[in-house]
């Protein structure tokens, strides 16, 4: 198994996470989720969607 980055995708953050792409960017634009912009690609701080979802790092570790 490998280590998630620690920047996602909006659809490997629905991927990971089991919330929907359309809920993830809703998160997103009301600052909810922590986000890094790249030209037109919005990319998802791992760490603030585990605290989302209720994961801590060593949870998220361990799997």
């Amino acid at each position: 198994m490998y280590a998630m980055p620690p920047l996602l995708t909006i659809p490997q953050a629905a991927s990971y996470s089991g919330l929907s792409a359309y809920a993830l960017r809703r998160l997103c634009a009301d600052g909810t989720l922590r986000t890094v912009k790249s030209g037109t690609r919005t990319y998802i701080v791992r760490a603030s969607l585990d605290a989302l979802i209720g994961l801590d790092q060593s949870q998220h570790q361990q799997q």
